[in-house]
């Protein structure tokens, strides 16, 4: 099992669940799938920040301010070369 993705090219694994065949598996499966939830939100940040939209934009979204998201995904998301902070 991988630890939490480092960016959104990690996320490949999504499809990977444990097998509910042994249990001592169960608790890696609870993890799995309490992970979703963070790696879905940094895939749709991605896809949002891809699509230009701004990092304000992204960050009313998520109900947050602009700063609370950067602290929480600036070093997982891959910004554009030709992007400024919040253009």
């Amino acid at each position: 099992m991988t630890g939490v993705p480092t960016s959104v090219d990690d996320m490949d694994d999504l499809h990977i669940i444990p097998s509910s065949e042994d249990p001592a598996e169960a608790p890696a499966a609870m993890v799995s799938f309490r992970r979703l939830p963070d790696r879905l939100e940094l895939a749709s940040i991605q896809c949002a920040i891809d699509q230009r939209r701004s990092r304000t934009q992204v960050a009313q979204s998520l109900g947050v301010t602009r700063e609370a998201a950067r602290k929480r995904h600036a070093r997982r998301i891959r910004t554009r070369p030709d992007r400024k902070d919040d253009a």
